[in-house]
This record gives C-alpha cells, structure tokens and sequence, in this order.
C-alpha cells in the first residue's frame, strides 16, 4: 500500500527514518558495530572507554579515558529530592517507572546554559544509583553510598548488595552493560530521538525513552525466558515442551528479532559468560536447559522452513540470576547501559537537527453530517 509515492509499512519495518554514524546492526551476517568497532572487540574494554567511543566518535587516548573515568565516578550520586521522591513512591511501583519519574524530576534541577556534555556524564552516572536506591528502599534496606574506587559494574554490584563486588563478577557486570549500550534505530532510541527532535530537553528526551524501553515488546524479554526455563524444569523435558508450544502456536521469548536473520552476536558473548558463571557457581541446570532450547529449536523451526535463533535476552536473565540480581531490575539494567545509547543519538541529531513528522495513513471517513446536539440521540 502506498500513501502519495509513500509505501506503508506497519511498525515501520524497514523504512529509513534518518541517518546516523553511531552504530550498524548487520542482521544478515549478524554483525554489531560500535562507531565501526565490532562489539566482539569492545567487550574487552571498560564502560568509560565505550562511552567515551559512543559519544566523541573515537576510542579515547590514556589522557582521554583518565578523564571520563573519572567525571563519571565523580557525578555519582543523586540530590536529596530525588531520594524524597523515591521514598514518596509505592512500594508497589515498577522500578523503570521511578526511574522515568526520577529522570523527569532531575531535568528540573539542569539550568539551559549548562554544557550538554555535563548533563549526560552525570545522568549516566545517576541511573545505576536511582534504580538500586529504590529497589533497596522496597525492601526496606538503607541507600548505599556509591564509591568511586569501583568499575561502573562493580559499583552497581555494591550499591545494590552493600558489599564489595566480585572482581569476575564485576567484570560480567561491565561486559553486559557494553553489549546492551547501542543497538540501532530501536524502539526507546526512535522515542529519543522524536522527543528531542522538537528541541525538548536533554532530560525530557531521555525520560521518554525510559518509558519505550519500559515495554514487554522492547526490554524485559529475558525476565520471560526464565519462566519458560522454570517451565520447562530440566533439559529432558526441552524436546517435548517445544513440540507442544509450537503447536499451541506459543512465542519462545527470547528467540528470534526483528533485524537478525542468524544468532544475535550479543547472544554468543552472554553465552559464553553464563556457561563460565554456571561452571563456577555448580549451578548449570538453567544453562544446560537453554542450550537443549536452543538446539531443539533450530531443529523443528528449519524442518518448517523458518529457522529462529537467539537475541540478546535468551542467556541474559539467567546470566543475571546468577549475578544475584532480582528480576524487576532486568529492564532497568539494560536502561542503565542504553543512556549511553540514548545520548550519543541526541548529541548526534542536535548536531542537525530536523523535527521528525511521519506521515500518517489515514482510513476513517470524511465529510459527516453535522448533527446539532440536542437532535443526536444515543
């Protein structure tokens, strides 16, 4: 169907919104570049030096990398009225809900002189202390103050347990934030980027994108796969299971994506990391079981002629179960990494900004009688 020339395309599958130089998602060889970089080197490195990558457009220098490292431990803490907000908050609210309230609220405190620069470091450095904060204050347990000793991952891991991180298991930590920062033209960046493509503030921009990642279709599909897995019960049972869902015409949570045709290659680091965390944990049963997923699924999707493969969330939730990380902060974790994202595209677009306005295809009708509103009846 096509709108004046246009063609339509629902979810705007396909369609070329803008341009941009920040990152490259190759969904036929299954390729994710940062910047040009291949993410399968930028796990190596640490969260300054990819954010640092993602912003300037560079690997920084030692001087460089010295300098973010620590602007961004530097910034980490939160004003007093964001912890009365948080406190304020029910108990019973969804920790991407606060965190969207509490990015909203520290826009107000940001005058419009103050370097752009400035306001993303230090928002960056606020999300994992916001969304610990509240989690601990749920269960009623006291705000941990943040140390600037520590990796980005390692101070999350602290804030969260009030104990000195694991160094392996920092490292994980950081390793996952990497992989989760950048993705492409994704729901939450799109959200980003429209927000602030009517000159919205930096804060504003990003509090709506908190709120697109906030849904079930864009993050929070690793908290499902761990129910298929607590479903299933052992890697015995996988076979059968599968048979059964793809005949009730079930979707497998964490399987298959929107750009990828092959397994995602975010899917094969975070394997690698569970299959090592399990390994030193003795706890595999949950790994052995995705794997026999994974394998069986390939098996009875190519006999139908769609093969499906593995994105970013089938290992991960189960990588952060072992990690000791509580289900309900699973999304937050990925907007802790994708600030980074987020950012870099509105410093990008502000560079030459144009205000985003799609068109719409319209279907209702034209040209209704008007009744007055004493003749209409019910």
């Amino acid at each position: 169907m096509t709108v004046t020339g246009t063609e339509f395309k629902r979810g705007l599958e396909g369609v070329i919104a803008d341009q941009s130089s920040i990152c490259l998602v190759d969904g036929v060889e299954g390729k994710l570049y940062y910047r040009g970089y291949s993410i399968s080197d930028l796990v190596g490195c640490t969260f300054p030096e990819v954010t640092y990558l993602l912003l300037k457009g560079k690997l920084p220098n030692q001087k460089e990398l010295s300098e973010i490292t620590h602007k961004l431990r530097e910034k980490r803490s939160i004003p007093r009225f964001i912890i009365d907000i948080i406190h304020s908050l029910p108990k019973s609210a969804h920790p991407m809900e606060v965190l969207q309230a509490c990015v909203a609220a520290l826009g107000t405190a940001h005058h419009d002189d103050e370097p752009l620069e400035e306001k993303i470091i230090t928002l960056i450095s606020q999300f994992p202390i916001i969304c610990a904060s509240y989690y601990r204050y749920k269960k009623g347990q006291a705000v941990v103050p943040s140390s600037q000793d520590e990796s980005e991952g390692g101070h999350f891991l602290q804030i969260l347990k009030d104990a000195q991180s694991d160094k392996e298991e920092a490292r994980i930590m950081e390793t996952c934030f990497i992989l989760h920062m950048e993705h492409g033209f994704n729901a939450s960046t799109f959200a980003a980027r429209a927000i602030g493509s009517t000159l919205a503030p930096y804060h504003a921009s990003i509090s709506g994108a908190v709120g697109s990642l906030y849904g079930p279709l864009h993050g929070g599909a690793n908290e499902g796969v761990l129910d298929i897995v607590k479903e299933i019960g052992s890697p015995e049972n996988v076979s059968a299971w599968v048979k059964k869902a793809l005949q009730e015409k079930r979707k497998i949570t964490g399987m298959g994506h929107r750009v990828y045709k092959v397994k995602d290659p975010r899917a094969y680091i975070l394997e690698d990391l569970l299959k090592s965390c399990a390994e030193k944990t003795g706890n595999t049963k949950n790994y052995e079981i995705l794997k026999e997923l994974e394998v069986t699924m390939k098996l009875e999707m190519e006999k139908r002629g769609k093969p499906i493969y593995p994105n970013v969330d089938f290992f991960s939730g189960a990588l952060y179960n072992l990690l000791g990380i509580p289900r309900e902060l699973f999304t937050p974790l990925f907007a802790i990494a994708r600030v980074v994202g987020w950012s870099a595209h509105l410093v990008e677009m502000w560079q030459d900004n144009r205000l985003y306005r799609p068109k719409l295809l319209y279907q209702g009708t034209r040209d209704e009688k008007f009744i007055p509103l004493k003749n209409r009846r019910s």
